[in-house]
């Protein structure tokens, strides 16, 4: 549940968590701080529109997690009754995906995040292929991560995620939601990937924060995906999304293409 006008006072939205009869069991804010109250009851803000004091709200927020195991169009009918948005001041909404991950998006995105905080998945085709891939003791690779959905997905699917995304506003929201969600087998590495070690810029577009490509720059530190995993790092799955950068991450993994166990799925864009 996120309280727009949290019982402690804090200034920032806060998860609270109750049992079947309302009473709040605790509170942890955005930032981090806790409070224990032991079943205090709670009197939530009347702006509060998720909070889960009717039984329509109840009834979503307690319903089974979402199946991963089913076809495509139950998964997609499961998140979006599962989905809910809470807006945040600094163009920022929280968004529910997958009906359990709760992420940072960039509010003005209309590429990804406007899907996500609708309807609660993205790509759900490909969300249900790497969900059947996946094995739970996997070390799995995002490159590419964008504000994190592929990254929440494979942290419930296997013991060890490393995130990489190149545009520090996502890289910044991608850690916050690393944080809220306490993603304890999830790693976020700030840097691009192309074919060789190096510094680029990055051209952004307005309303597309994960459409952003590669210019010539100095501001953002670039590595291969062979530099980043050398050959004794043990690599299971790598997930590719970069606009106009996967023939440079593909020429930049000769090594890891080698290896007989590695699965990749990667989004193409021809030029």
């Amino acid at each position: 549940e996120y309280c727009l006008a949290p019982p402690c006072g804090w200034q920032t939205p806060a998860i609270m968590q109750h049992d079947l009869d309302g009473k709040l069991l605790f509170t942890h804010c955005c930032h981090g701080k806790q409070q224990i109250t032991n079943g205090v009851p709670i009197q939530c803000s009347p702006h509060c529109d998720l909070a889960v004091r009717g039984s329509k709200h109840r009834q979503r927020f307690l319903q089974p997690e979402v199946d991963l195991t089913k076809s495509r169009q139950v998964l997609e009918i499961q998140c979006r009754q599962r989905a809910s948005e809470y807006r945040l001041p600094n163009n920022t909404s929280l968004c529910r995906v997958l009906g359990r991950h709760v992420l940072y998006v960039p509010t003005d995105d209309l590429s990804v995040a406007s899907y996500m905080c609708m309807d609660g998945y993205w790509e759900s085709w490909v969300t249900l292929f790497i969900a059947r891939l996946v094995k739970p003791d996997w070390k799995c690779v995002d490159v590419g991560a964008n504000c994190g959905y592929y990254t929440a997905l494979l942290s419930q699917l296997t013991s060890e995620v490393i995130a990489i995304e190149a545009n520090r506003e996502l890289v910044d929201l991608l850690r916050r939601s690393h944080d809220l969600n306490s993603w304890k087998n999830v790693r976020i590495i700030d840097r691009a990937v192309g074919e060789s070690e190096g510094f680029i810029g990055l051209q952004k577009f307005l309303g597309r924060a994960g459409n952003s490509v590669v210019v010539p720059g100095s501001d953002i530190h670039q590595s291969s995906l062979d530099g980043i995993f050398p050959d004794h790092a043990p690599v299971d799955f790598i997930k590719i999304d970069a606009d106009c950068s996967e023939q440079a991450i593909w020429n930049g993994m000769h090594k890891l293409r080698m290896r007989e166990s590695i699965h990749i799925v990667m989004e193409v864009r021809a030029a």
